[in-house]
């Protein structure tokens, strides 16, 4: 059995590349908006990004947007759910890394997470795995791939 110091680190890579994913997503999100609303080809695009999405929008609060920017412009309800679930999945996994406390399960010695509150049920603590991180880099490329799919159907509109 690997030792405590391997485990934790392992579990903190786990965490890292799943915050990275996320992260990844997010931006891609923030590309999507800002070309949206500033052309998709503009640098002013870049400015709306930094002074507005970045600063002032959560993840959250961003992929609702694209929601309403997709419905408002016709576009198949199927492709904006796989980009929306994708990111909505992500968001909830790295929220949790962000949140939750870390704790040894004995007498396995797994690392999982856990929420912040006196009594937690075992159902609510999450293992960050690789199997985890795997899931989370598929959605990540899910939600670039149905971006750049609806990004193309709205600059050819």
């Amino acid at each position: 059995m690997a030792s405590l110091d391997e485990r934790m680190r392992e579990f903190n890579a786990a965490c890292g590349d799943i915050l990275r994913a996320g992260v990844f997503a997010e931006t891609r999100l923030d590309l999507f908006i800002a070309g949206y609303f500033a052309g998709w080809a503009e640098k002013k695009a870049g400015l709306l990004n930094d002074l507005f999405l970045a600063e002032f929008l959560d993840f959250e609060k961003k992929n609702r947007l694209f929601k309403k920017i997709c419905e408002q412009e016709g576009i198949p309800a199927k492709d904006v759910n796989e980009v929306f679930n994708a990111a909505e999945s992500i968001r909830r996994v790295r929220n949790k890394i962000a949140h939750y406390e870390p704790v040894i399960e004995a007498p396995a010695g797994k690392v999982k997470l856990q929420p912040r509150k006196g009594t937690v049920q075992p159902s609510e603590r999450v293992e960050i795995d690789a199997a985890l991180v795997k899931q989370v880099a598929e959605k990540s490329a899910a939600v670039t791939q149905g971006l750049v799919k609806i990004t193309q159907k709205l600059r050819k509109a």
